[in-house]
């Protein structure tokens, strides 16, 4: 069986970034998580599936930077499982290459960007908002840069470079374990992640650098939004300390429906009421439709109850195609009376069929 490429699954590029891999996998995880496939062809359902455990097994190895670097050098001398016999070993003595390693990739530095943390949040929305989509703007709590201290978290301005890390915001933890040689790193606790310590705070966000500040957002809603979906926008999210990137907003949309109209999937439900006479004679009704048009559906004599009536691509956007619409389809509800008169009983009772 070929090995299967991570970077192809997560349609990532070799030399990505540990931000650009975090991002991918919450937009495919999104896209192929199993509860976003009920109600589709079992074919479907079983194809996203296992394109859903691709994905994690994917970002299982790439988000690890042992394991991204074991996966990137695999073992030149063919050991089981990534394991090297040669790891740790060095013929030559010590470090006689100046750092240069022959058998794989010499000392790479990490660069480390700061990145604010992403805003979780529930809106509600009509069910016009979900079929139409477009512009809408919300209230959040957001962290922005300090105004006080310009977001640097120091009350003078000054900064010195943090000794535990020596300015480069990552600590490295060097284990070793038999064979085997590991190099872990992480943001330093000291400073945390900034390369940078701060001798006197900021009184007004106690050296953070940030403060919680409640903002008016504009969004865009996608047409075809439905209940329960999440929504990842990049870059709305939480400002980070000091030079960096914001982090995401992550919105889940809760879709209220109408009194005229269900959603069941992409399709729109509308029940019409209808008296049993009025089945029986047949009539006509004026159907609503979501777009705002009307249009007369004729009732034949003699229809059933739960008939329904199809209208084609009349529906909800398809957002996770992104290709074509649903159905509007109408269901036939018979309606009786509460209570019949000494006459209509008569008459029920003349009927013979």
């Amino acid at each position: 069986m070929a090995e299967k490429n991570y970077y192809d699954i997560l349609g990532l590029d070799k030399n990505c970034s540990q931000e650009d891999i975090n991002k991918k996998f919450k937009k495919l995880a999104l896209q192929y998580h199993p509860d976003r496939w009920v109600g589709k062809p079992e074919k479907e359902q079983k194809e996203a599936e296992e394109k859903f455990k691709e994905i994690n097994e994917a970002y299982q190895t790439l988000s690890d930077p042992d394991k991204r670097a074991q996966y990137d050098n695999p073992n030149p001398f063919g050991g089981a499982n990534g394991f090297n016999p040669f790891a740790g070993f060095n013929p030559f003595g010590d470090d006689p290459f100046g750092g240069f390693n022959p058998f794989g990739r010499g000392n790479v530095r990490q660069e480390h960007i700061n990145v604010g943390s992403d805003i979780h949040t529930t809106i509600n929305i009509t069910l016009s908002d979900a079929y139409n989509g477009g512009k809408k703007k919300i209230t959040i709590e957001k962290q922005v840069h300090c105004s006080d201290c310009n977001g640097t978290g120091s009350a003078d301005g000054e900064e010195t470079t943090c000794p535990h890390c020596h300015g480069t915001g990552m600590i490295s933890k060097k284990t070793v374990e038999g064979y085997m040689t590991s190099i872990i790193s992480s943001p330093c606790p000291h400073c945390h992640g900034t390369g940078k310590i701060i001798k006197n705070p900021c009184k007004s966000c106690n050296g953070t650098g940030l403060k919680t500040k409640t903002v008016m957002q504009e969004i865009e809603i996608p047409k075809g939004v439905f209940d329960g979906v999440q929504i990842v926008y990049e870059g709305l999210g939480n400002e980070p300390k000091g030079k960096g990137k914001n982090g995401d907003l992550i919105i889940q949309y809760r879709v209220e429906n109408s009194d005229y109209f269900k959603v069941k999937g992409i399709d729109i439900i509308h029940e019409e009421n209808i008296k049993f006479n009025e089945a029986m004679l047949g009539c006509e009704r004026e159907i609503s439709f979501m777009d705002g048009t009307k249009q007369k559906l004729t009732i034949p004599e003699g229809t059933k109850d739960n008939t329904q009536f199809t209208y084609k691509n009349k529906g909800m956007f398809n957002l996770q195609t992104r290709d074509g619409y649903g159905n509007y389809i109408v269901v036939v509800k018979y309606v009786y009376p509460n209570k019949l008169s000494d006459e209509q009983k008569k008459i029920l009772e003349g009927f013979k069929w």
